[in-house]
């Protein structure tokens, strides 16, 4: 493991665009949510008051909705170049070539996120309990620990993310389209097919897309609010609950694995 850790370091430790994207994400995750703080000075008497984003135990889920996005945008997008960008500059020939067998270059880019994942959810542990700790009065370790599983929720989502970035990279391998592709998917396509469901068949399966699962692992806890108002309309609710995102996002997370790997052993490289 730590042998293909470090040959994907020494391939990708001097690459600016590996090095900004992740310098955003290192950056933003532990600041974003401060921009809040700002924005969101007084609120509405319908929405719950502003110190909510900085209390514990509910700026677990508030840190853990700016990961959210963060992770989708910037590390899924390292994932996808680290393997483009090798296929255009020949280097994933080249590997295999120098004695790499295809085993081992795909558990080095496995190997890669897995690290990702562990880095992103240590910044998002570190900075939800250092801006919990300065925000909350009269705090204890048993309030700070009420986070729901949170960081093994932020965890398997950066996984997820990353997994099906590690997907479209394989089985694209143009950058562009893949990025595109990735972006689109992600933001906007399955958001459309999931209400094209609900209008022609409105059912909780709607709620069962992959990156609706994954993204349930760290929602926006305001959609906490409207469930009620779903439920009454349609008999389900918004969101999925913790422990049918764990084991979606899980089975997702191999499925995108899996698939990635057959294609990257059937085709020529």
């Amino acid at each position: 493991m730590f042998r293909l850790l470090s040959l994907e370091y020494k391939k990708f430790r001097k690459n600016s665009v590996v090095g900004i994207l992740t310098l955003f994400y290192i950056i933003l995750a532990p600041t974003l949510i401060l921009v809040a703080k700002e924005i969101f000075k007084s609120t509405p008497d319908f929405l719950p008051s502003s110190n909510v984003f900085f209390e514990f135990p509910t700026i677990w889920d508030y840190m853990g909705y700016i990961g959210n996005w963060l992770t989708s945008f910037f590390l899924g997008f390292v994932v996808i170049y680290m393997i483009t960008s090798e296929v255009a500059s020949k280097t994933m020939r080249q590997s295999i070539i120098n004695g790499l067998n295809r085993k081992d270059y795909f558990l080095g880019k496995v190997y890669t996120i897995l690290t990702f994942s562990a880095f992103a959810t240590l910044i998002y542990i570190i900075s939800t309990i250092i801006i919990g700790i300065i925000h909350t009065d009269g705090f204890d370790l048993e309030l700070i620990m009420d986070s729901n599983w949170a960081p093994f929720r932020y965890f398997l989502m950066c996984m997820g993310y990353m997994s099906f970035a590690l997907l479209i990279g394989f089985t694209m391998r143009k950058s562009g389209l893949a990025i595109f592709f990735y972006l689109v998917y992600v933001m906007m396509l399955e958001v459309v097919l999931r209400y094209i469901q609900v209008w022609a068949w409105p059912h909780e399966a709607m709620k069962w897309w992959p990156m609706n699962i994954i993204e349930d692992l760290m929602p926006n806890p305001f959609l906490k609010l409207g469930d009620k108002f779903i439920k009454n309309e349609y008999d389900f609710g918004l969101l999925v609950s913790n422990n049918g995102a764990i084991i979606g996002s899980i089975l997702y997370t191999i499925l995108f694995l899996g698939i990635a790997w057959y294609s990257f052993s059937k085709r020529d490289i």
